[in-house]
């Protein structure tokens, strides 16, 4: 009871608007980042061959058109699972 006098008192007098517009907005920000992170490091290693003789791979050039779309799951997932 202590508490919400003080919670009350506290947000008395002053309007946040939208306050939970910032977390969901943050969410896709945070998501959007890392898929783009992720998709980077997937085309600069295995489409334009950096790190393939360290790696051990040959370079086709192209990367799968399904390896994005797991890529997306795997990450979104990741995400949601936080």
């Amino acid at each position: 009871m202590k508490y919400d006098r003080r919670l009350q008192k506290h947000w008395e007098g002053k309007r946040v608007p939208f306050p939970s517009l910032l977390l969901p907005l943050k969410a896709i920000l945070m998501n959007v980042l890392s898929v783009s992170a992720a998709y980077g490091v997937l085309v600069f290693i295995f489409q334009w061959g950096h790190f393939s003789n360290i790696l051990g791979f040959t370079s086709s050039g192209f990367i799968d058109s399904l390896i994005p779309i797991q890529l997306f799951c795997i990450l979104n997932g990741k995400e949601v699972g936080r």
